[in-house]
């Protein structure tokens, strides 16, 4: 439960990241010298660095999820 809550928000989060780095890029390209706003490597590395951080990330609060006993935790409720 925790991955996919985690994973849908960072799925929109790159969506919308990717979108906006190709908008930004384009700015630059019309500001800077001999910029590309399409760099296909850079975005697949941002990208993929982004994926194992939030993997990183989610795992930590599922793995401990995990460790506790539901029946203690209803009782408690």
């Amino acid at each position: 439960m925790v991955f996919r809550q985690i994973g849908m928000a960072s799925l929109i989060g790159v969506a919308v990241g990717l979108v906006l780095a190709a908008g930004l890029g384009r700015l630059a390209q019309s500001l800077l010298y001999q910029v590309k706003w399409t760099d296909p490597a850079i975005f697949c590395a941002s990208t993929v660095v982004l994926a194992i951080v939030l993997w990183v990330v989610s795992h930590i609060p599922a793995r401990r999820a995990s460790q506790l006993d539901p029946m203690t935790l209803l009782r408690y409720e």
